[in-house]
C-alpha cells in the first residue's frame, strides 16, 4: 500500500478593517499546494517446473511352467502456480479549507482590496509492467510393459491409473486504486461598514487542477505440456491366456489469467460553496443599528457594533447587506449607487449567480482533464 495525503492550510483569514479616511490599502495572498505520487512497479517472473512418474516400462518374457502378471502402479501428480503481482493504493486526504475574507469600517474616501489567488495541483501517476512465463512439463507412465515367449501358463499386464490435477492461476496482475479529493471548504466574502465613496474590492481565484495516470502493461506466457501414457503394452509369442487391462488417465487442469490490468479513480472536488438562496422581493425591514448608517461621516461606535452583529454570520455565507446602500457605501467593487435597495440586491445577486455558473464551468472542466487521463 501506497498513501499521500496532502497538508493544506486548515483555516485563512483576511481581514482589512479600521483604517483611516483616506487611506489606501491591499492585502494580496497566494497560496499553492501541490500533491505529487509517482509510482513504478515492475515484475518479472518465470517459472519452470518439470514433474515426471514412471510406474511402467516393466518387462516379463522368456518365462515357462506358470503364470506371468505385471501390475503397475498409480501415477499421481499435483501442481499448482499462483502469481500475484503490482497492486497499488493511493489514498490522498480530502483537505478542505475555509477562507474567510472581510472588508470594514474603513474611514471615507479610503481605498480597500483583497486579492486572494488559491490554486491547488494534484499529479499521481502509477505505472505497472508485469511479465509473466510459466513453463511446465509432465509425464506420466505406467504403460509401456512388455511379455513375451511366455509358455505353460497364463499371461496378463493390468496397468495403473495417472491422476494429473493443479492449474496455473495468474492474477491479480496490476491493479491500482486512487481516492481522494482537493479543493473546497467554506468561502466567505464581506463587505461592510466602509465610509462613504470608499472602494472596496475582493478578488479570489480559487482553481484545483489534478492529473492522474494509470499505465498498465502485462505480457503473460503460459506453455504446459504433459505427456501421459498407460498403454504400450506388449504380449507376444505366448502360449496361453493373455489379458492386458490399462489404467484410466485422469487430467485435471486449468489456466486462469487476470483479473489483469484493473485500476478505480475516485477523486473529485469537496464541498462546493453555496451562497443560498436568493431573498424575495418584498424588501426586509431596516435594522435598527442602521439608521445612522446614512450619515456619511459615520458613528465609529455604531459601527463597531454593527460588525460585531454581522460578524456572528455563518460562514460560508455572502450577505445581502454588502450590497445595501445602508452599509455605508456601494459593496460590490464595480458597482455604484443605483438609487434604490431593490436594484442593489438584484445586481447583487447577478453577480453571486455569475459566479456560480463559474464555479461549475472549472469543476466541469477539471472533471473533464480526470477522465480523460
Amino acid at each position: 500500500m501506497f498513501g499521500q495525503s496532502p497538508v493544506l492550510v486548515r483555516a485563512m483569514e483576511i481581514v482589512v478593517t479600521d483604517n483611516g479616511s483616506g487611506s489606501t490599502n491591499e492585502v494580496s495572498t497566494q497560496v499553492e499546494t501541490t500533491t505529487t505520487v509517482e509510482q513504478t512497479n515492475v515484475a518479472n517472473v518465470s517459472n519452470d517446473i518439470s514433474v515426471k512418474s514412471v510406474t511402467g516400462d516393466n518387462s516379463a518374457s522368456g518365462n515357462t511352467g506358470g503364470e506371468v502378471g505385471i501390475e503397475t502402479g498409480d501415477a499421481v501428480q499435483n501442481v499448482t502456480v499462483e502469481n500475484t503481482l503490482n497492486s497499488s493504493i493511493v489514498e490522498t486526504e480530502c483537505c478542505p479549507q475555509d477562507v474567510n475574507m472581510t472588508i470594514s469600517g474603513n474611514g471615507t474616501d479610503s481605498e480597500n482590496e483583497i486579492d486572494l489567488d488559491v490554486e491547488n495541483k494534484t499529479y499521481i501517476a502509477i505505472n505497472q509492467t508485469a511479465n509473466i512465463t510459466n513453463t511446465i512439463q509432465g509425464y506420466a507412465n505406467t504403460g509401456g510393459n512388455t511379455a513375451n515367449d511366455n509358455s505353460g501358463g497364463s499371461v496378463s499386464i493390468d496397468t495403473g491409473s495417472i491422476y494429473v490435477g493443479g492449474g496455473v492461476i495468474n492474477g491479480p496482475i496490476n491493479s491500482a486504486s486512487v481516492k481522494g479529493g482537493s479543493g473546497g471548504g467554506d468561502v466567505s466574502a464581506k463587505i461592510k461598514d466602509n465610509g462613504a465613496n470608499s472602494d472596496n474590492e475582493i478578488e479570489a481565484e480559487i482553481e484545483d487542477e489534478a492529473e492522474i495516470f494509470l499505465i498498465f502493461t502485462s505480457d503473460i506466457d503460459n506453455f504446459i505440456n504433459w505427456d501421459l501414457n498407460t498403454g504400450e503394452n506388449e504380449v507376444n509369442g505366448n502360449n496361453g491366456n493373455v489379458s492386458i487391462l490399462t489404467g484410466d488417465i485422469f487430467f485435471d487442469f486449468f489456466i486462469k489469467n487476470g483479473p489483469i490490468n484493473f485500476g478505480g479513480v475516485e477523486f473529485g472536488c469537496c464541498d462546493i460553496f453555496d451562497p443560498g438562496e436568493p431573498p424575495g422581493d418584498e424588501e426586509t425591514p431596516d435594522d435598527p443599528g442602521d439608521e445612522n448608517g446614512e450619515d456619511t461621516g459615520g458613528d465609529e461606535d455604531n459601527g463597531e457594533e454593527n460588525g460585531e452583529d454581522e460578524g456572528e454570520d455563518d460562514e460560508g455565507e455572502i450577505l445581502a447587506e454588502a450590497a445595501a446602500i445602508e452599509a455605508g457605501g456601494p459593496g460590490i467593487a464595480g458597482l455604484s449607487d443605483t438609487g434604490s435597495d431593490l436594484a442593489q440586491s438584484i445586481f447583487f445577486w447577478m453577480g453571486i449567480i455569475m459566479m456560480v455558473f463559474g464555479a461549475r464551468l472549472i469543476g466541469r472542466e477539471a472533471s473533464g482533464k480526470i477522465s480523460s487521463k
